[in-house]
């Protein structure tokens, strides 16, 4: 018998055409998959050793798939079975889930082929299926013996998924009545077991395990956080051996629809899941709780399986405990896999050892990510041994959970390997990668436009290509104003300049200063060209992206150095040396100081709820600003300590007299943001550091 089964290389083309070629003597199995998903190419391997052959095709092209040969039996396992992802990817899912399977249609009138086609339980009326439970019900344990047969509600809303499987559930009946063409609907829920490469909105029960196994943080969705959803699991053999029964007798038993499920008896909210998963791996995870819901999702589903069970007499065999333990050895026995499958999905951080870059690594690898570091040190060639962070990433290596690669943001092919070895499992990038410095970008222009503005195209360019979907963070600078902030009317005082109490920018320079019309630096005229492209690869390009404006960040991590890390450099520098040489402004000038610490939750709080295009200023703001005299002064008094000081007249071409940040609009949009650091708290921590 020569059977197609489409979707080949998923979780369930792939162990059904391995069971069947086990199973019927003298078969020929082929596969056609267009290696889409993730995990596809692990299972193409699979298949290879039973010597069945993939199609790397995709069923929307007809033309390609009209010309395999001919088989006496196609299997439909192609779909794009993510619920939430039918909004988003519209055209891709009723291109896969309905187009291919008219396609596929097509063939097997042509062929005089039978045809079995895998369906959803998502076919069902969303608001009938939450009628089933009452509301308050969802505060415990949904206990409900109603199960769900072939006759139950099918009108909408479904889900766009759920009416892209209805549709080919009909075009199936038409193609039968008008063709005389042989068929059968299976019904399919929640399918787990070994080799199933689960995520949040697909194959959460191998999720379970696999988190659970590597002690990875998980989440409860929707219905209040609680848990108590309830689904029914079927293991993927009890649905190869029901699939295997419908082949041998489809001569027999035809154009019948059933639904088919674990039933009653494996029905288990995520609540008990998740007892079930601790017991099993002896590992404890912090589950986050999510209340809102969505307004596609469920809170209960169990399969009345007596359908099935009248016409083939079969029923599941594997019970809940025994599908755990499958994944669970499974898991075991395959550590390669797990580690490139069901790791928490990548952090990309260019400038990954420098302070906001390796303060990024620590902050979302204690988050349960897989962090891709992207740093070759070109501080040290900025700015010699005190811009050196070798020492960063010694540090950064000893974690687990990091990787690093030594490229350069220049080399576009360098970085194109890493985005293409990650794709979509790049969840984040965050930009920190730059030449920082006024003097140096004076005096070799070239290589700071080159680094801070050619390094950035490549990164955009890249997540467009790879990873459009996850949020672009950049690090860009308050220097995009050039010395606007120069213009303001600003009172000079006995310790620094300030700036009146009735001016609209008193607590703080906003987005609305024009960065037009004004002297930069050539730094700020790289980093102010790299801003605007973020800008426009968010509005034009439609990728979520973020410029942070920060003036001067500071923390632990710092490798201050005298051209870049004012406040780093200036503690380093006054206990080490006991002097310090002040440019310009008399030592009046006035920066406002956030800790990086500080800076990363502001990236977080975006990465939760990410925008499109933003532009951020960020700074201490008013709670945590000093001029270099005041924090000389604070210096002297937390080590008793005399700092000599030594003046330069001439000041820094774009350099600051007075910046104090207003975060108005950050705050607006994520109000749960706290800041935590003062400029004295930030001062302290460097000088128990040095």
């Amino acid at each position: 018998m020569k059977i197609l089964i489409t979707g080949g290389c998923g979780f369930i083309g792939s162990n059904l055409a391995i069971y069947l070629k086990k199973k019927i003597k003298n078969s020929k199995i082929a596969s056609v998959d267009n290696l889409y998903r993730n995990g596809s190419k692990i299972n193409r391997e699979r298949l290879n050793k039973f010597k069945i052959k993939n199609y790397n095709i995709d069923i929307s092209n007809y033309n390609k798939i009209s010309k395999l040969g001919k088989y006496d039996l196609i299997i439909d396992c192609c779909a794009e079975p993510a619920i939430e992802a039918s909004k988003k990817e519209l055209t891709r899912v009723f291109n896969t889930n309905l187009y291919g399977t008219f396609n596929l249609l097509k063939k097997c009138l042509r062929d005089s082929s039978k045809f079995i086609f895998l369906s959803s339980s998502r076919v069902y009326s969303i608001k009938s299926l939450k009628k089933i439970i009452n509301k308050n019900n969802l505060n415990s344990r949904i206990k409900s013996k109603f199960k769900i047969n072939e006759n139950f509600d099918t009108t909408a809303p479904r889900s766009l998924y759920g009416f892209s499987k209805l549709s080919s559930e009909e075009l199936i009946k038409e193609f039968s009545f008008s063709n005389n063409l042989k068929y059968i609907i299976n019904r399919f829920g929640v399918v787990s077991g070994p080799w199933q490469f689960g995520k949040q909105d697909q194959g959460f029960v191998s999720l379970w395990v696999a988190r659970y196994k590597k002690k990875r943080p998980l989440n409860y969705i929707g219905f209040g956080g609680n848990g108590y959803q309830v689904r029914d699991i079927i293991h993927i053999d009890d649905l190869c051996s029901i699939i295997h029964k419908q082949i041998k007798s489809i001569s027999k038993i035809n154009n019948e629809i059933f639904n088919i499920g674990g039933g009653p008896n494996n029905a288990i909210s995520l609540l008990e899941l998740t007892a079930k998963c601790q017991k099993i791996t002896q590992n404890k995870v912090r589950i986050k709780k999510i209340k809102r819901s969505s307004n596609y999702d469920i809170p209960y589903f169990v399969t009345d399986n007596k359908k099935i069970q009248h016409f083939y007499k079969w029923k599941p065999k594997k019970n809940i405990d025994q599908i755990l333990n499958d994944i669970f050895v499974w898991l075991s026995a395959n550590p390669k896999i797990q580690k490139k499958i069901f790791l928490m999905s990548v952090v990309i951080i260019t400038g990954s050892t420098g302070l906001v870059g390796s303060e990024s690594v620590n902050f979302f690898t204690e988050k349960g990510f897989e962090v891709i570091g992207i740093d070759n040190n070109l501080r040290k060639f900025f700015f010699g041994l005190e811009g050196d962070t070798t020492w960063v990433k010694k540090k950064l290596k000893k974690n687990k959970r990091y990787k690093h690669f030594n490229i350069d943001i220049r080399n576009y092919l360098e970085l194109e390997k890493v985005f293409k070895r990650f794709k979509k499992k790049i969840s984040l990038v965050i930009h920190t990668a730059a030449q920082p410095s006024h003097d140096w970008a004076k005096k070799y222009p070239k290589i700071d436009f080159d680094v801070n503005a050619k390094g950035t195209l490549n990164l955009l360019e890249l997540t467009k290509r790879f990873c459009i979907k996850a949020p672009f963070i950049f690090m860009s600078t308050n220097k995009v104003y050039g010395d606007n902030p120069n213009k303001l009317n600003l009172v000079e005082k006995k310790l620094r300049y300030e700036i009146s109490s009735e001016h609209k920018f008193f607590n703080g320079i906003d987005e609305s200063m024009s960065i037009d019309n004004c002297t930069h630096s050539f730094f700020g005229v790289s980093k102010s060209y790299a801003d605007l492209l973020v800008q426009e690869y968010g509005k034009n390009v439609g990728i979520r992206t973020a410029c942070f404006r920060a003036g001067c960040i500071t923390g632990p991590n710092h490798s201050g150095a005298k051209l870049h890390g004012f406040l780093s450099y200036l503690v380093k520098a006054s206990i080490t040396k006991k002097n310090y040489t002040i440019i310009g402004y008399k030592g009046k000038q006035v920066r406002d100081n956030i800790h990086s610490n500080d800076l990363i939750n502001c990236f977080w709080h975006f990465f939760k709820k990410p925008r499109v295009g933003e532009v951020y200023n960020v700074g201490g703001g008013r709670k945590s600003n000093c001029s270099i005299l005041e924090a000389l002064n604070f210096v002297e008094q937390m080590t008793n300590k005399k700092i000599k000081r030594r003046f330069t007249r001439i000041n820094r071409v774009g350099d600051h007299i007075w910046y104090v940040s207003n975060m108005k609009k950050f705050k607006s949009h994520y109000p749960k943001w706290k800041q935590k650091y003062t400029s004295s708290k930030i001062i302290e921590e460097l000088i128990e550091k040095i």
